[in-house]
């Protein structure tokens, strides 16, 4: 594996540097595919050897376990979520009430997401990037919004998200010709007025973000 991920990286800054020949993209391509191959298979042996006890103690797959949650409607309703009342503690500082045994239940319940979204949509939860975005948001206008939203629940009613922006990603041979055919479509699912492929992007917010393992930054201004 180690020499696998060398190769790739190997590739992926020739890329970057000075571009790949035709023989080197699909040894790319077919190297990519088998890391993600063996990353999956890698995840999915670790996951087939996960156990939790449940509050009888009995064993239980933690994938099974997951599924059970989903089937009982935990995931989606949040009067489906049952604590156990021997596991109930209080934290030392402000007397919080938290529940061991079944993982930390967060302050605000949000329903697993059914609708359909798109593969777009998937690929930037799954790179983290709303979160990137997000926390750099929270920390760039942190006076401001602390000032407008006294709490969580304040700020859950009456934030609006309401702003235009500017997006510009990293020119590489992968993304720009995606941007000039799909710059109309991220657009609408983003709230952006302009997408476009630049050499060294540059705005409010610039995030480093990766495309097939290859790295690239986006940056976001408001319009």
């Amino acid at each position: 594996m180690e020499k696998l991920i060398a190769r790739i990286n190997e590739l992926a800054k020739k890329s970057r540097e000075e571009g790949l020949s035709e023989a080197e993209l699909a040894e790319q391509a077919k190297l990519r595919k088998e890391y993600i191959a063996k990353f999956r298979q890698g995840m999915e042996n670790t996951l087939s050897n996960v156990y939790i006890m449940d509050e009888k103690g009995n064993k239980k797959k933690y994938a099974q376990d997951i599924l059970d949650r989903l089937n009982s409607g935990e995931l989606m309703h949040e009067d489906s979520v049952h604590y156990i009342d021997s596991l109930k503690v209080h934290t030392l500082v402000k007397g919080r009430e938290i529940y061991g045994g079944g993982g930390i239940s967060p302050d605000k319940f949000v329903a697993l997401d059914t609708t359909h979204n798109t593969k777009y949509y998937r690929n930037v939860m799954a790179k983290g990037l709303l979160n990137r975005y997000a926390i750099s948001y929270v920390d760039a206008h942190r006076k401001e919004l602390t000032k407008r939203y006294k709490n969580d629940d304040a700020f859950v009613a009456d934030f609006e998200v309401t702003d235009k922006i500017r997006v510009e990603i990293e020119a590489t041979e992968l993304t720009t010709p995606a941007i000039e055919s799909f710059a109309e479509y991220i657009g609408g699912q983003t709230l952006a007025v302009e997408v476009k492929a630049a050499t060294s992007p540059a705005g409010e917010f610039v995030v480093d973000s990766d495309i097939d393992e290859i790295p690239l930054k986006i940056a976001v201004t408001k319009a």
